[in-house]
């Protein structure tokens, strides 16, 4: 028995009559107005007079009961604190199986054989620039136009409202001569529709199943729906039974499964998928549908309007579809006279980058009969349709042939690929077929839509696959705040497009400035200087450093022409020629990749951190091996490890005396620079150094006048959980590198920090005395608008997901908001929740193949035990282990030896646990 209440003391009353009057293995079937009042009151016995009286006291304050039985309707969950969510998934696993499908799993909207959309044949779905243009007048066309020559068709209206009253899928069905059918969800309010009183059916009760003719199979199905006539949040919020947008995500890519899954193999087929509203008309949640349904990116056939102050409303309607990243390959529309069709053909038909988009108008359908009977097609619409057969026959094959193009690209991508493209990073002997190549056809937050290719056991399809390199650690969102982002960019690009940026200015620029100031520069930095990405950064940042370290000890320009750093062996800064040589020799800078290496520095071996059998330890570089006791180094848990108070302990003594010695030795005699990764070394191998190492060179180099350059191009902006892996390590840097996430995935863009005394020693009287240094597009607009967009999503994503109600830290201002800056500022001490579950890295562990393993912040990381005799990046040990994750629905690349994973800032920690599963699965 289930109860939604306004009011919590309503709540508990009723249940306590509830139980007092044996209802609670009754069904109740109860609708969300007064009606259920009257059924629930029917349905006690007499002699509960104070139970009948309670009732309707509630009628009078207009409460609504919604009772139901568990065995008899879907599958229902309440989150803690939460309202009651409706769950297709697990309603599915309950026994609900799309037709004749037996695809459906409880696997949920992350697993990707519930989200893979099928190529075989086409679907698309159907879009209206606003209520009321005939959508679904449209759909029964093309549906019709589709189903000739036995061809089967799926008609889908994930949401509805006004059912059942209204039911588009119904008319579908009617037209098309089957019975339309019915999700657990809607069928619940069908059901609860025809057992009050006076209620109206809408038609016929749904089947469980398509109707079929020989092999000829037609279905119109309708899955969630609600009673009123409104808007579905509005429908939600007043009736109750809201649905997640991952819910509604995975009920269209398994419906849609379930429909291909049975066509047999040569007969042509189409699934038509039609939203509720307006493009940008908001779902259950509040999410726009334009970003609710955009996982699966089905083609797009936009319905215009034709009426008067209609070209303006279907342009929109295109470009928010187009901004999205969806395919338009036809706008249809009814012409009422004015223009409108040519118009819209001189507007879409030649945009410089995409294909001619079909503009197709269509005579206007007139109303139908006032008093008609709702199971029987309208003679208005019918003649409307006969008129217009041949007009929707072409359209019809219009969208065929284009399916076919799509196809048809997508297939010959790897192909091309590997004839024309030099990937970075690659062996492209190791790419031997066009299988190694993973052709994207698009991305939707953390997940690529990967294009996988017809076999003889199933046709094309695009699968979902996890990034799990984040596109080498940029991506920053996930799907449901990404939107923002793109938003933020448009708007720049609109704007500004590119200004050169010495002695100028532009609002994103300075808005990006004031949130790192307050934020990963709080306390210490004064100047933001923008470059083009991290290795350029570091660059940036070496040159500052440099002239710093001359000022403050008087050197002379042959003096500064000898300079060095200090720096960590494994290290990585970039791919420039200075950021190259401010490193240890390796792989990335070895003779035949960079022939003028060199390197320039101290580089001294780091201790490491990691758990293996569950234990925390600490490896000591070979020089202080046994310097102090193994007992000493082991911890039971990670936190033990970041703990400031360790700086009082008798390793970091030992750190301290050896970091002194080497700096003072011959090989540190002209060090002007310190830099290091802090807390995890990247494209080393995922290597965590331990934090009280990196504490003691930083105090060694302060008390020698060496400033500290933190390249946190990787590790800054949470990435490790933290505005700033500074902020964890517990010391400030003169100099930092910010670059990755800073635009959340979206655009190259990097920025270097500097104390106020670096800036000042770049002060002077000649042009010289300044830093020379820039590039083409420093500061490029879009970019920093992304930035600021990113920066404000990572302070507070709760914020701009719809339907949320949280004020949160950011509540004073959004992108280039007044109070923006001040809004970061408070996330300085925040802590991301921990995304890796701690019961499963300890299981990961202690697994046979794993050497040892972390987690922090976004990333985890498993060193593969090594079978072949290849070390670090030469090995090969992981390549097996990232093979296997594919087919879990995981894009990962090796390290070597090391397995590594990474989310964004803003994923569920539902999500990462399922990752860790599938990597524990894949070993």
């Amino acid at each position: 028995l289930l109860f939604w209440q306004t009011d919590c003391s309503f709540a508990l009353i009723t249940y306590g009559v509830a139980t007092a009057c044996g209802l609670r293995d009754q069904c109740l079937t109860a609708s969300v107005d007064k009606r259920g009042l009257h059924a629930c009151e029917a349905a006690m016995s007499p002699q509960c007079l104070s139970a009948r009286i309670l009732l309707r006291s509630f009628k009078r304050f207009n409460t609504r009961l919604v009772a139901s039985n568990l065995h008899e309707v879907p599958v229902w969950r309440q989150p803690a604190g939460a309202t009651r969510q409706f769950s297709y998934s697990h309603a599915v696993a309950a026994g609900d199986t799309f037709g004749d499908s037996t695809t459906a799993n409880g696997g949920g909207a992350h697993d990707p054989k519930n989200t893979t959309i099928c190529l075989a044949h086409p679907s698309f779905a159907i879009w209206g620039a606003n209520t009321d243009v005939g959508k679904t007048l449209f759909s029964v066309g093309l549906g019709r136009a589709f189903a000739q020559d036995q061809a089967s068709v799926l008609f889908l209206k994930p949401v509805q409202t006004g059912f059942p009253n209204d039911c588009d899928s119904r008319l579908v069905a009617t037209s098309l001569g089957v019975d339309a059918t019915y999700g657990p969800h809607a069928a619940w309010l069908l059901s609860s529709a025809n057992s009050g009183s006076g209620g109206a059916t809408g038609g016929a009760p749904g089947s469980t199943t398509a109707a079929c003719n020989g092999q000829h199979r037609i279905k119109a199905r309708t899955v969630f729906a609600w009673h009123q006539p409104v808007s579905p949040h509005i429908a939600v919020e007043t009736e109750g039974r809201p649905v997640a947008d991952s819910e509604v995500q995975a009920a269209v890519a398994q419906e849609l499964a379930a429909f291909h899954s049975v066509i047999p193999q040569g007969q042509d087929a189409c699934a038509l998928v039609e939203t509720a509203g307006g493009v940008a008309s908001p779902g259950p949640s509040g999410t726009l549908q334009c970003d609710l349904l955009r996982g699966a990116r089905l083609p797009a056939v936009l319905v215009g309007d034709g009426r008067l102050g209609g070209i303006s409303a279907t342009i929109a309607a295109f470009e928010v579809l187009r901004s999205r990243g969806y395919d338009v390959p036809a706008v249809l529309l009814m012409d009422y006279g004015g223009g409108a069709r040519a118009a819209l053909y001189r507007h879409l038909s030649d945009r410089v980058g995409a294909p001619p988009v079909e503009v197709v108008s269509f005579p206007v359908c007139p109303p139908p009969e006032t008093k008609r009977d709702k199971s029987r097609l309208d003679p208005q619409l019918k003649a409307w349709l006969d008129e217009t057969r041949g007009t929707f026959d072409d359209v019809a094959l219009h969208l065929r042939q284009w399916h076919r193009q799509r196809v048809s690209q997508l297939s010959s991508a790897a192909a091309a690929a590997r004839r024309d493209l030099w990937w970075p990073f690659t062996q492209h002997q190791s790419v031997s077929a066009d299988s190694d190549v993973m052709v994207i056809d698009s991305r939707s937050g953390e997940d690529f839509a990967a294009f996988r290719p017809a076999t003889a056991d199933s046709g094309p399809a695009i699968a979902p696959r996890f990034d799990a390199c984040a596109s080498w650690w940029t991506q920053g969102t996930s799907a449901d705040v990404h939107p923002q982002i793109v938003a933020a960019v448009a708007h720049a690009a609109g704007r500004y497009g590119h200004v050169m940026f010495p002695e100028n200015a532009h609002q994103p620029a300075l808005d990006v400035a004031s949130r790192l100031l307050a934020s990963v520069g709080a306390g210490w930095a004064s100047r933001v200087f923008f470059s083009d990405d991290g290795s350029t950064a570091v660059e940036v940042a070496l040159k500052m450093a440099f002239r710093k370290f001359g000022a403050d000890h008087g050197l002379s320009d042959d003096q500064m022409a000898r300079l060095q750093v200090v720096g960590l062996d494994n290290a990585y800064h970039g791919d420039t020629l200075g950021a190259m040589c401010a490193v240890s020799g390796s792989p990335f800078n070895g003779p035949r990749q960079f022939p003028w290496y060199e390197g320039r520095g101290l580089f001294m071996e780091p201790p490491s951190m990691g758990m293996s059998d569950g234990v925390w330890h600490v490896r000591l570089p070979t020089a202080l091996q046994g310097a102090v006791q193994a007992d000493h180094l082991a911890f039971a848990t990670r936190d033990e490890l970041y703990d400031l108070k360790r700086d009082e302990t008798e390793l970091a003594g030992v750190y301290g005396q050896w970091v002194g010695q080497q700096l003072d030795s011959g090989a540190g005699a002209m060090i002007g620079a310190a830099i290091i990764e802090p807390l995890l070394q990247g494209s080393g191998g995922m290597v965590l150094v331990d934090p009280l190492f990196q504490r003691q060179l930083v105090a060694q180099c302060r008390q020698r006048r060496i400033p500290v350059i933190f390249d946190e191009v990787f590790s800054g902006l949470w990435r490790l959980g933290a505005v700033s892996a500074a902020r964890i390590l517990g010391v400030q840097p003169d100099i930092a590198c910010y670059a990755k996430l800073l635009t959340g995935g979206l655009l190259p863009l990097a920025v270097t920090l500097a104390t106020p005394e670096v800036f000042q020693v770049f002060q002077g009287a000649e042009k010289t005395d300044a830093l020379l240094h820039g590039h083409s597009y420093t500061a490029h607009p879009m970019g920093c608008a992304a930035a600021v967009a990113a920066l404000d999503l990572y302070a507070d994503p709760d914020r701009f997901r719809a339907g949320s109600g949280s004020s949160g830290a950011n509540a004073a201002g959004g992108a280039g908001g007044e109070g923006a800056g001040e809004a970061v500022a408070g996330v300085l001490d925040r802590r991301l929740p921990e995304l890796w579950d701690p019961a499963l890295v300890d299981r990961l562990s202690r697994h046979p193949r794993v050497e040892r393993c972390h987690a922090l912040g976004t990333v985890v990381a498993a060193v593969i035990r090594a079978d072949d005799a290849g070390l670090g990046y030469n090995s090969g040990a992981a390549r097996a282990v990232v093979k296997r994750m594919a087919p879990h629905g995981i894009y990962a690349r090796p390290l070597g030896n090391v397995v590594y994973m990474m989310a964004t800032p803003t994923t569920a920690k539902s999500r990462c646990d399922l990752l860790l599963h599938r990597l524990l699965a894949s070993l």
